[in-house]
């Protein structure tokens, strides 16, 4: 799915699953529950990961969580990630998932805790 530069919301409490098969790319705006199993790549400008949305929504969650068992990776821009006001600060479980920066920028909000710890699952490639 090609965002070039939409949001891509829920309503409530529901969650997104993106599929092992399955790929996000862009600039643009995720603003909900999320589970990645496939991956999601910032491609150019900014990717946002955020679980509210930036421009002063409701949160999504309270204490919320994003998870990660695939591939959240920056090719060619920025993807930030964060709570952004949100109910509580934003835990990403990244178990059996990696965080890439290759050849753009990954950026996490200072209230964002990875587990587990993320050095075991950062690859930066020059």
């Amino acid at each position: 799915m090609k965002l070039q530069g939409a949001t891509l919301d829920t309503p409530g409490s529901a969650t997104i699953t993106v599929g092992a098969s399955q790929t996000i790319i862009g600039p643009g705006t995720i603003s909900a529950a999320m589970t990645n199993n496939g991956t999601i790549n910032a491609t150019s400008g900014q990717l946002l990961i955020a679980t509210t949305d930036p421009n002063g929504g409701a949160p999504v969650t309270n204490n919320p969580t994003f998870t990660n068992a695939g591939t959240l990776e920056a090719t060619g821009g920025t993807l930030l990630i964060g709570e952004f006001n949100a109910g509580g600060p934003l835990t990403v479980n990244n178990a059996g998932g990696t965080i890439t920066a290759n050849g753009g920028n990954v950026n996490f909000e200072s209230t964002v805790t990875v587990n587990p710890h993320l050095s075991s699952f950062f690859v930066i490639s020059l």
